[in-house]
């Protein structure tokens, strides 16, 4: 009776509402939920805690703008992504920290990982341009491992910031639904 309640738990957690004949692994009831993801991905955030979200002084404003970008991609269906609030101080172990001030251009993305797993992220906004959101989503996607993909429509996908999307697209809210799927 109990392994049956627990398999109804995760079934009923991955989205599925019967129980099977023969009980599935997990991977296989999410393999089912989550889906291929439409673009492309470098390397992922292991699941865990929530990421911490770190900024310099002088940075507050560009921490925010970019927390509240990194929620929206939070914000697909199936996704295990949180974040901290932003937090002013040094760089966190898991997390992404952003300064400002010193980018040649928009922003610049550095990305800290061993093999296909992020350890740890940062941005440099520059603070000689006004940024929409778009521009903030689009660098947040990039801080979650994701890269251009020109064959699908997304926010990832602009060369200048008269091309960013206001918006994420459907493929970028399946990708990171598919890459950061809350069940496995």
């Amino acid at each position: 009776m109990r392994s049956m309640l627990a398999v109804t738990l995760l079934l009923a957690a991955c989205g599925r509402t019967e129980p099977h004949a023969q009980p599935m692994q997990p991977a296989t009831l999410c393999q089912a939920v989550m889906g291929t993801p439409q673009v492309k991905e470098l390397a992922v955030w292991p699941s865990g805690t929530c990421l911490d979200i770190t900024y310099d002084a002088g940075a507050a404003e560009h921490a925010q703008s970019l927390y509240a970008a990194l929620l929206e991609w939070a914000s697909a269906p199936g996704t295990w992504l949180c974040f901290n609030p932003p937090m002013e101080g040094a760089p966190a172990a898991r997390g992404v920290h952003v300064r400002g001030g010193g980018a040649p251009q928009l922003a610049l993305v550095t990305l800290d990982y061993r093999g296909r797993e992020l350890l740890r992220s940062e941005v440099v906004f520059s603070d000689d341009f006004t940024l929409t959101h778009g521009v903030y989503l689009h660098e947040a996607g990039k801080l979650l491992g994701f890269q251009r993909t020109s064959d699908v429509e997304s926010v990832l996908n602009a060369w200048t910031p008269d091309d960013v999307l206001p918006m994420l697209s459907e493929a970028d809210l399946q990708s990171v639904a598919a890459v950061y799927p809350a069940c496995r």
